[in-house]
């Protein structure tokens, strides 16, 4: 994370889910590793934010309904008309962007363009980026949306896979959003318009 950050000189950081462990071992003292995972960002002097993991303050474990004996979950598309205890488990995660947008009025602006996001209410939403995902770091436009991965930057999950970052750079006049990935070896690839 030090190369990144020292290549790329980012005026805030996110750090994105599953810091400390991806395999819920026990560890005796977790502040030391929180602090080494953000080290890197405090020791330069950038803010940072974090969005919790499921690995980062909860042990995991299947629902049973997503324990086929193959082991692996089924593909449930689209969601089911009716309501059930898990019908969550099966609705698009747009879908439930909107429905939690919707419910927390005072999160938005009521003098933005509702015709720009109709689904995300006057959001002037481009792009929703998640992390943690194993070593996925594409990016792909659904509908007028960008939907981005972030890429496997620490080392304290499990897999080998280059680490890396997303990039993200936003230019205000004129509005302007730009990503890419910047590998910890100093390469760049992936370079995205985000904006139109």
């Amino acid at each position: 994370m030090a190369a990144v950050l020292d290549a790329e000189n980012p005026d805030f950081g996110v750090y994105l889910g599953a810091l400390v462990t991806a395999n819920n071992l026990t560890i005796p003292n977790a502040s030391l590793y929180w602090d080494r995972a953000l080290s890197a960002a405090r020791g330069r002097g950038i803010p940072w934010a974090t969005v919790f993991g499921n690995h980062d303050d909860m042990p995991f474990e299947w629902p049973p309904k997503w324990s086929p004996p193959d082991g692996v979950p089924p593909l449930r598309c689209p969601p089911p008309p009716t309501s059930t205890p898990d019908s969550a488990l099966r609705t698009p995660r747009i879908d439930l962007m909107a429905v939690e947008v919707g419910a927390n009025r005072l999160s938005y602006s009521s003098s933005g363009p509702m015709e720009l996001r109709p689904g995300v209410s006057n959001y002037v939403l481009q792009a929703v980026f998640v992390g943690h995902n194993h070593g996925l770091d594409w990016c792909c436009p659904y509908e007028e949306l960008w939907l981005c991965f972030a890429r496997h930057t620490g080392y304290g999950g499990y897999g080998d896979w280059p680490r890396g970052a997303r990039i993200i750079q936003v230019t205000e006049e004129p509005l302007s959003a730009v990503s890419w990935i910047r590998m910890e070896n100093g390469s760049r690839h992936s370079d995205v318009t985000l904006s139109s």
